[in-house]
């Protein structure tokens, strides 16, 4: 771990940076109340999660910290992801990386949902991406390796109260972008 960790301090110590801003619009699979009824649903949400780029460029790889914003109906909170991008054909290049999803207690909809907003997620990420000069298109999938309950959702199903744990499975980024 020692010597990882010595390595990518110095990858970052020699690099060049750049900075830049992503715009993500993301397709998330939640278990929640939906109309009424507590089901599965994918959400799409278009343009709505700014990230900021961070980018330590070495050679034909990168480094990328990107602290952000995710915004979703019901969840929503910051973000903070760390990316390690490789060049493989020309300007396509692949990420992997690790992103973090710490959310606040803002809700909406007809959802008497509880959030726990003390909380943080871990999401592991793969996914590719193009850069044309300065403009970036990334396509990312994150599945969630923690816990994925975020809440509770509380309802009326036959003239009682049901009270059923809200989750957060996976999410599906389509991200466009400029690098300074």
């Amino acid at each position: 771990m020692f010597i990882i960790s010595s390595l990518l301090f110095f990858t970052i110590l020699t690099a060049q940076t750049r900075l830049g801003i992503m715009v993500n619009s993301h397709i998330s699979h939640f278990e929640n109340i939906q109309k009424a009824k507590f089901e599965n649903n994918y959400k799409l949400m278009p343009f709505l999660a700014p990230t900021f780029l961070i980018n330590f460029v070495k050679d034909d790889f990168t480094l990328s910290l990107r602290p952000g914003y995710y915004y979703s109906n019901p969840l929503r909170g910051f973000t903070l992801g760390g990316y390690f991008m490789k060049n493989f054909y020309k300007e396509f290049y692949a990420t992997a990386g690790v992103n973090f999803l710490f959310p606040s207690n803002d809700i909406d909809g007809n959802s008497q949902a509880f959030i726990n907003d003390s909380k943080t997620f871990a999401f592991v990420n793969l996914g590719i991406g193009y850069a044309y000069k300065k403009l970036l298109f990334e396509i990312n999938y994150e599945v969630n390796l923690s816990n994925p309950v975020y809440g509770s959702d509380t309802y009326i199903d036959q003239l009682k109260a049901v009270t059923k744990e809200t989750k957060i499975h996976n999410i599906i980024k389509i991200g466009f972008g400029l690098a300074i």
